[in-house]
């Protein structure tokens, strides 16, 4: 159902595509590629927020007194049964953390957010058009993060496939409507509208499904435990999350402020079709998060391991199918179109997958490494960021395989060995599968990419 989500997520952004290229200029397709590549930072604001407060409702749903500290730390003063008083402070807790970021986003959006979108918006050649659909998405992506306190509850109670069955069929009828706008009334606007209206139904979904489970937010206890770790956790996953989104969509950023109409709409819509691609990966290693903090809470490291084993590397061949399928879908479906929808060469599409394989397997360990609920990614995240775009201050960033290319250089050589050493280390999750998780998968792509290149070159 997680996979089912993300999935339902790209369509609703390529669904209207065709139609878009139909009835607008290459300039304002390039413009609605950008905003909605935006959706990934609005999720990286959240920081590690949904998951950290997921899996302290899955500590305490085990009776667990603690929100944090060492596997033996959930062993002392349990409790039978879920822990409700605790579980009650954890969510009033998370209420007023994502109140706190809804407006956070909305002043980014407003300010930094509009800046960047601004040359694509006047490019468009339907400015005040464009500006509506910016804002609708803003409200729109606000009202997303208001039913985050809700999906974390549910979550954390094993209720991950009725959450993301219910994300999925929001995306669905997203797609669906903006399709259906575009058919008949070929307007920006309400094509944004009609993706973002169906998020209302989420947020009523969501919270009737967590008072059916037990949802409280209590009394204020007192205690300042659980808003001493939530926050802490928060401010440090929030930085390292939002840095590590903008590490990987802040290229297409980048290059939309020089590259023309054309070749801005390709890579973005390259970009884009990776982020779902590394979601859909993520998605076992996302949805196996309740399970891995039951166990580090109860102690039972090799269970534990041998989860995190079976996710990851099922992570990495899901992601080679998916961008071995991708370019070959592009071609299929430009073969129907009167106007083909531009997608990045061979070249760059293989070096733009292999920079997002070292990526994504990094940020699965690093994943994995949050089930202890200690927090690194406003270390490693921010560290990538100066190292894939800090270059650019000196280098030209029209290039876009240079672009490509220092992101790769930084993943291979700090992002990915920083991950895998905080797993082996603390973890014990070793590398004796990391040839057949990894390197096989890897070189797969490799052979597969080089192939469609040489069978297929109109690919």
């Amino acid at each position: 159902m997680t996979a089912a989500s993300v999935v339902a997520r790209a369509f609703a952004i390529a669904a209207p595509l065709p139609f878009l290229y139909a009835a607008f200029p290459v300039e304002t397709v390039a413009f609605w590629l950008i905003v909605i590549t935006f959706q990934s930072l609005v999720g990286a604001l959240t920081g590690v927020m949904p998951t950290v407060a997921m899996q302290m409702t899955a500590y305490a749903r085990t009776g667990s007194s603690t929100v944090g500290g060492r596997m033996e730390d959930h062993a002392h003063d349990r409790v039978d049964g879920p822990n409700w008083p605790l579980i009650a402070e954890i969510n009033r807790n998370t209420l007023w953390l994502f109140a706190a970021i809804v407006v956070v986003w909305i002043v980014f959006a407003a300010t930094v957010g509009t800046l960047i979108v601004w040359r694509p918006m006047m490019a468009s050649g339907i400015v005040t058009e464009a500006g509506g659909a910016w804002a609708i998405f803003i409200i729109g992506s606000a009202f997303r993060l208001l039913a985050q306190p809700f999906a974390a509850f549910n979550m954390g109670f094993g209720a991950v496939a009725e959450v993301r069955r219910q994300e999925a069929l929001s995306w669905l009828m997203g797609g669906l409507a903006a399709v259906a706008t575009l058919s008949f009334i070929p307007s920006l606007p309400l094509a944004m509208l009609a993706v973002q209206a169906p998020i209302l139904l989420n947020f009523v979904q969501y919270r009737r499904l967590a008072h059916r489970l037990g949802w409280s937010a209590g009394k204020a206890s007192g205690s300042t435990m659980v808003q001493r770790e939530l926050w802490s956790r928060g401010w440090r996953g929030g930085i390292g999350t939002f840095a590590g989104m903008l590490t990987i969509y802040g290229n297409g950023f980048l290059f939309a402020q020089v590259g023309g109409g054309a070749q801005t709409a390709a890579y973005l819509l390259g970009l884009n079709i990776l982020g779902i691609v590394g979601q859909i990966a993520f998605s076992g290693v996302h949805a196996a998060s309740p399970a891995l903090a039951t166990r580090f809470a109860q102690g039972r490291e090799v269970e534990m391991n041998d989860i995190a084993q079976r996710v990851i590397g099922r992570s990495m061949r899901v992601f080679v199918l998916l961008v071995l399928l991708a370019p070959i879908a592009v071609a299929c479906l430009n073969a129907m179109l009167p106007t083909p929808v531009a997608f990045p060469d061979n070249v760059l599409w293989l070096t733009m997958c292999v920079a997002a394989m070292l990526v994504r397997h990094g940020g699965d360990h690093l994943q994995y490494y949050t089930t202890t609920n200690d927090i690194r990614w406003h270390i490693v995240n921010p560290v990538f960021l100066v190292l894939s775009l800090g270059p650019f201050l000196f280098l030209p960033a029209s290039n876009v395989m240079l672009l490509v290319l220092v992101q790769l250089a930084a993943a291979a050589l700090f992002y990915l060995p920083y991950a895998r050493w905080l797993t082996r280390k603390h973890l014990a999750y070793g590398f004796r599968c990391e040839f057949k998780d990894f390197g096989l998968p890897m070189t797969i792509m490799l052979i597969g990419l080089l192939g469609l290149s040489v069978i297929a070159p109109a690919l």
